[in-house]
């Protein structure tokens, strides 16, 4: 057409014509990707029609650069790692034009599913990448039947460690997951883990109920410790933290001024 703009390419041919209905993209649920083409909205879009247009999009550079960084990618490799070895200036020119092609196409998938922009991210070829399990409460309670560790429950479902904590730390406050103590055997420490919860076995499923505020603030007429508090409503030190912090922050409790037995404790307030 010897138009060489493409905004105005876009402003007078084909998004007046996506509109009408008339054009569609050959990769709608990516409609920014490198690899995008526009087609007649009658035509069918078929694998054969597919594959033939991505190969007719792809310069010779483009084809090499996606033998290069999927032949690197046989095991999981960063961002940088593929910068590097490709040859590419600067992080998001990598992810453009070497990753994220190939990422549309399905060869290769990012290590990390559930947490797509993980700071230890690394991309592997689709064939090489392990079917990961959908992070969740069920499939983590499953998983943790048998005591593990959160690196290794990180590791196992492949999640960066903010997404590790936030899914977590509820559950492990709702009592459904319990760490196991930290043990000593010979000169080896074995520290402790998380495990299920074990189910009542009569009737159904109790609830772990909590303390109310007004059972703390009772408990702590007499001096106590975090560690008193904890054990007397049998709840994890997360949990208790967070209530006992919260009754400190509102002045309903205090902290006594001077150390008992070299620890604050505390105290009702007022």
């Amino acid at each position: 057409m010897g138009i060489k703009n493409k905004k105005s390419i876009q402003a007078r041919f084909t998004k007046p014509l996506m509109q009408q209905g008339k054009l569609k993209f050959i990769y709608p649920e990516t409609p920014r990707s490198n690899l995008q083409r526009y087609l007649n909205a009658e035509v069918e879009i078929t694998a054969e029609l597919e594959e033939t247009m991505v190969q007719l999009a792809k310069t010779e550079r483009h084809l090499e650069l996606e033998r290069m960084t999927l032949k690197f990618c046989k095991v999981p490799r960063s961002l940088g790692e593929i910068k590097d070895h490709v040859g590419l200036a600067g992080y998001d020119i990598v992810r453009k034009r070497a990753v994220q092609p190939l990422i549309d196409q399905g060869k290769i998938k990012l290590l990390y599913p559930h947490d797509p922009l993980y700071k230890m991210q690394k991309y592997v070829v689709a064939e090489s990448c392990a079917g990961y399990q959908p992070f969740m409460e069920e499939t983590i309670l499953t998983y943790c039947e048998t005591p593990r560790t959160k690196e290794e429950i990180k590791n196992y479902f492949a999640v960066g460690q903010d997404l590790l904590y936030k899914v977590l730390n509820p559950i492990i406050e709702q009592g459904k997951l319990i760490y196991t103590k930290s043990t000593k055997i010979g000169g080896t420490i074995i520290h402790k883990k998380l495990v299920r919860s074990k189910i009542p076995q009569e009737g159904s499923i109790e609830k772990k109920t909590l303390p109310t505020n007004e059972e703390i603030i009772e408990f702590c007429t007499t001096p106590r410790c975090y560690y008193e508090v904890r054990k007397a409503f049998a709840i994890n030190d997360y949990t208790c933290r967070k209530i006992v912090n919260k009754l400190i922050e509102d002045k309903k409790l205090a902290l006594t001024a001077e150390r008992i037995n070299s620890h604050r404790k505390l105290i009702k307030n007022g």
